[in-house]
């Protein structure tokens, strides 16, 4: 774009933009009736100089075009042009050195001395929004794609906003702010230093009360009905009450039964019920003179109304109490989980759903007897809950780690969403007091002073987080940075750092990340450095995710592959080599065994050998031919003379004597008993055929058990048949 300056028709001055920034300039007079032209593609701009005529001055150009609207500055002055004409000037205490629009069309000005304002849609007739930094000289602006803002200075640095969504009320009474309600278009607190104050969420007055109390201001709470403010004090200080229509402040302690520590107040018409550190307590409220009625003993530190105004849920240290009737049931014996230290409690009466918060587990949503918990495991920023607030199914939820919104998407099934807001997002401190709400701004009482937002306007960080690998150490030594490793055995220790960049919110980031080759599942950590120990030989491939604090995801992980070589033993060579050389080993073994085997089986069959020829010797011993054929002569020398019963009795004894001498020959060894049976047998034999020349007995000793004791087969027969044959024949 060129800016073409017509003077006295003597000459032109041309001062030349390039990419929205001045790269010429010029001293030159003005007349006040020239014109100056500001030319865009197809579409001039002009408007007289605000100058005195005839001045000469050294002007400095500054533009910035938006939706076909164009602001131009030199000196203090500013103007808005479209369609040829002027629509706006305005002259700031301090020359303007920068024009800037953010993403959503606002006019950033940037001036000497004096800040940056803010102006939405280019209205520089009205106040700005903002004048941040105002003693600064503001050099530029920008807004990056997360909707922070960056503003740089001349001496001071740059600085970083990360939202101008949450502000912070100043003028307190006292940073210190333990309650805050909202109530008669007011929100009102309460602070450390027992003080009582509010301001009008219209006209943004504040007010301090000059006669609040000493003591310290445990509980506010708003009657709508009366349009009413009642408070309870710490230290048996009782409570007061404040009529918005007198604007005047009551202590209504008129009695020394109302001297009480108040923990916690619900208000039901004339009835003011009192939860106190060591009862639940009663009173009539009578022309704002306050009588004890009833009282149960039992620490009340947190109340909220049932179902119906005679139903109280009751919490405190030991957990969640139930009041119906002047009698009291104790849920902790129905559930371990309401054995938890409860510090607030909200019933919603639209939905039948409770709501517990606790001081280290969380918060539980109660419906029936389904309990739902939800805890940091389920997204919440902290396990301990110091305020509850509950609003067209929105739960704020106040912890000492920063304000958590659940959306409740399907209460059926408990299916919600959560989002963060703390320190990072602009909350001026992380430890959550209490919590009002005024449809759409959040009021957040915190130790350092007030937050509010309109919720509406926060959005959600869509921007991902891109993810770096900063610093790789392979078993303690420092490694050029590389997408892929191969290591040698042994360098198997591996120290990866990494940051995922989110300027925004750099301590929500958190990181989700996989070792492929080590464990299959994705593992989510806090810690910007992972460390890997004696990793086994194989092939990995390690991806790292940065989440941002809205749990938005790296599109694309960081990845790194490392190869661990194996050790020279589990090399494939190395194996192979191993497996013939134990091939040729047990084949070598085989050989040995079969020779030795072959060697054993020659020398049994030759003893098998022997063994059968020693058998068949001592059969044939036995079995003596000479007496074989003379017992088979005297059978036919019987059968001869017709004499058949002896030569029967005498073929059956023959017969008997063959068949145990077959039968002992397949024994090496027989009872002593079978060997005198056969004996026996053979010397009957005998003597029938020598026609009785000799008599027999067979006799053993006492001591010998013929029937356990085992002898050599044929071992006495022989000796028996010599004595026969060489003594008696």
């Amino acid at each position: 774009m060129t800016l073409l300056m017509p003077i006295l028709n003597l000459h032109l001055v041309y001062i030349s933009f390039l990419k929205n920034k001045v790269v010429f300039s010029h001293n030159f007079p003005f007349e006040k009736n020239y014109r100056t032209y500001f030319q865009d593609k197809d579409t001039s701009y002009y408007f007289k100089p605000f100058l005195n005529k005839n001045t000469t001055i050294s002007i400095q150009i500054e533009y910035a075009l938006y939706n076909k609207n164009l602001c131009v500055s030199y000196g203090k002055h500013l103007f808005i042009v479209s369609k040829y004409k002027v629509k706006a000037h305005r002259i700031f205490k301090s020359i303007v050195t920068k024009l800037k629009y953010d993403r959503s069309g606002n006019l950033w000005v940037c001036t000497y001395n004096n800040g940056v304002y803010s102006f939405p849609d280019s209205r520089i007739s009205v106040d700005a929004k903002f004048n941040l930094l105002k003693d600064r000289t503001i050099t530029s602006f920008y807004q990056d794609n997360a909707g922070a803002y960056w503003i740089s200075t001349m001496k001071n640095g740059v600085y970083y906003i990360p939202s101008l969504n949450f502000n912070i009320k100043d003028e307190l009474v006292d940073n210190f702010v333990n309650n805050i309600v909202a109530g008669n278009n007011k929100i009102w607190y309460s602070t450390g230093k027992n003080k009582l104050g509010y301001f009008d969420s219209i006209t943004k007055k504040q007010y301090n009360l000059s006669n609040s109390s000493t003591f310290k201001i445990s509980d506010l709470i708003y009657d709508v009905n009366k349009k009413e403010l009642w408070g309870g004090f710490e230290r048996f200080a009782g409570f007061f009450y404040i009529n918005f229509e007198t604007d005047t402040f009551i202590t209504s302690i008129s009695k020394n039964e109302t001297k009480i520590t108040v923990k916690s107040l619900l208000l039901n018409k004339s009835t003011i019920i009192v939860g106190g550190s060591a009862h639940l307590s009663f009173f009539r409220n009578k022309n704002y003179t306050c009588v004890l009625t009833k009282k149960f003993k039992i620490p009340a530190h947190t109340i909220h109304f049932g179902k119906a105004n005679n139903e109280i849920w009751i919490g405190n240290r030991d957990g969640l109490y139930f009041f119906k009737n002047d009698s009291i049931t104790y849920f902790g014996e129905k559930n371990e989980l309401f054995k938890k230290r409860v510090v607030k409690l909200i019933y919603e009466r639209s939905n039948d759903l409770l709501w517990v918060a606790t001081k280290d587990s969380g918060i539980y949503m109660v419906k029936d007897d389904i309990v739902k918990s939800i805890t940091e495991n389920e997204g919440l920023s902290g396990n301990n809950i110091t305020a509850l607030y509950v609003k067209n199914n929105k739960v704020w939820v106040g912890t000492t780690n920063g304000l958590d919104q659940i959306t409740i998407t399907d209460q059926e099934k408990h299916i919600y969403e959560i989002q963060h807001f703390n320190e990072n997002k602009g909350l001026v401190s992380n430890i959550i007091n209490d919590i009002a709400v005024i449809e759409p701004v959040v009021y957040i009482a915190t130790n350092k002073g007030i937050s509010f937002f309109n919720y509406k306007n926060v959005k959600k960080n869509y921007i991902a987080p891109p993810i770096y690998i900063t610093d790789i150490k392979i078993n303690n030594k420092d490694t050029v940075l590389q997408d892929s490793y191969i290591l040698p055995y042994g360098l198997n220790n591996i120290d990866i750092k990494y940051v995922g960049l989110s300027y925004k919110a750099p301590k929500e980031v958190t990181y989700q990340y996989q070792l492929e080759g080590l464990h299959a599942e994705i593992q989510t950590t806090f810690s910007n450095n992972l460390e890997f120990s004696l990793l086994p030989p194989g092939r990995y491939n390690f991806k790292i995710y940065a989440v941002n604090e809205d749990g938005i995801r790296s599109k694309e992980p960081k990845e790194i592959q490392f190869i661990i070589k194996p050790p020279f033993y589990m090399t494939w060579w190395f194996i192979g080599f191993i497996a013939l050389l134990l091939i040729f080993i047990t084949g070598s073994i085989f050989r040995i065994i079969n020779r030795i085997k072959l060697k054993e089986i020659r020398k049994r069959n030759q003893v098998e050998k022997n063994l059968i020829k020693e058998r068949q010797k001592a059969l044939g011993q036995q079995m003596n031919p000479h007496f074989i054929f003379n017992t088979l002569s005297s059978i036919q020398n019987y059968l001869y003379k017709n004499d058949r019963i002896f030569s029967s009795v005498y073929l059956e004894k023959f017969s008997q004597l063959m068949r145990n001498t077959l039968y002992n020959s397949q024994e090496e060894f027989i009872l002593l008993k079978d060997e005198l049976k056969s004996l026996s047998a053979y010397l009957e034999l005998e003597q029938i055929r020598l026609n009785n020349k000799f008599e027999f007995k067979i006799e053993t000793d006492n001591e010998i058990d013929i029937y356990l004791i085992k002898i050599p087969a044929f071992l006495i027969q022989p000796y028996v048949e010599n004595s026969v044959w060489h003594g008696i024949n």
